[in-house]
């Protein structure tokens, strides 16, 4: 979605450089998104050999906090797999408070 965003925006533009710049790093940020899967490991529940997945087995993922803290205090946790409104609120949560 991101991507084609920024491609739309860099049609956009008037400066052929700019253009031209904006598109190339498009393009390679997709390459590489699609070389490693779009990281979709790390939103597996089966993935027990990934130990950089996000989630637990049962699918819950648990906030880790801020980058520029040790943990949440908070503690709370999201399971996106259990219903429709849960996925609703996974998709505006940011799993490290940025």
């Amino acid at each position: 979605m991101y991507i084609v965003k920024v491609k739309d925006w860099a049609n956009a533009k008037s400066d052929r450089e700019i253009k031209s710049s904006l598109r190339a790093v498009a393009t390679q940020f997709q390459t590489a998104l699609k070389q490693c899967s779009y990281y979709g490991s790390y939103f597996a529940r089966s993935e027990s050999s990934n130990d950089d997945r996000f989630c637990d087995d049962a699918g819950w993922f648990s906030c880790e906090g801020s980058h520029d803290e040790a943990n949440c205090t908070r503690r709370h946790t999201v399971n996106p797999y259990a219903s429709h409104d849960a996925r609703v609120l996974f998709s505006t949560w940011n799993l490290d408070h940025q």
